[in-house]
């Protein structure tokens, strides 16, 4: 790998390894749940391969849910770290709709058509998409200032890593759904000068 420019930070984004939701089609974003058999060697696989290829990743951030939490130590154990919990990194929460399935959010609450029409919109007890996008991106903006020319890890989830990459590149958090996360796939966002996404949900460590 080459090195970074003195000012560029390179952030590697992973999503958390399979949970029982993820098979489930269950919206658990603020709901802490925790990985499959399955999630646990995908995140093996994932830390191997990363490990492999970003040896100068230095540091590793994850959301502080089970899911991520132990998606990240894959990484971490083999970089003799341990991950930097960060709040700013959860899931999109919705409150009392926590646990639907997605075709109940859909075809009766109507979630996604009522986020469409106001940004505002939150469930009792949950976020609006566009708190959801502020504080995700503060946090890559406050990750990428405090590691400026470095590599860093930083472990979420699906709907947070979507709203952050459409509010990034697009400026526009609506085109969320133009991003779709795979459990323990790996994007590579490079941040200023020259924001790029230069790896976008790849895979190949579990297909390999």
């Amino acid at each position: 790998m080459t090195a970074q420019p003195q000012d560029s930070t390179q952030l590697i984004l992973i999503r958390h390894g399979q949970t029982p939701a993820n098979l489930a089609n269950l919206w658990h974003g603020s709901t802490d749940t925790p990985l499959t058999d399955e999630g646990h060697r995908q995140a093996d696989r994932m830390g191997q391969y990363v490990y492999d290829n970003f040896p100068h990743c230095n540091k590793v951030y994850c959301s502080p849910l089970e899911r991520t939490r132990h998606t990240a130590n894959a990484l971490a154990k083999r970089l003799d770290q341990i991950p930097e919990p960060h709040n700013d990194l959860q899931e999109y929460g919705i409150g009392e709709w926590e646990g639907e399935h997605f075709n109940s959010l859909k075809n009766k609450h109507y979630f996604f058509d009522k986020l469409k029409g106001n940004p505002h919109f939150a469930p009792t007890g949950g976020e609006s998409i566009h708190n959801v996008s502020h504080r995700v991106t503060t946090a890559f903006h406050e990750i990428a200032d405090n590691h400026k020319g470095e590599c860093v890890a930083i472990v979420s989830h699906g709907a947070a890593l979507a709203i952050a990459l459409a509010t990034l590149l697009h400026q526009d958090y609506y085109e969320w759904n133009q991003f779709q996360f795979e459990n323990t796939s790996v994007s590579v966002l490079r941040m200023a000068p020259d924001m790029k996404l230069e790896i976008y949900n790849s895979v190949t460590h579990l297909t390999t």
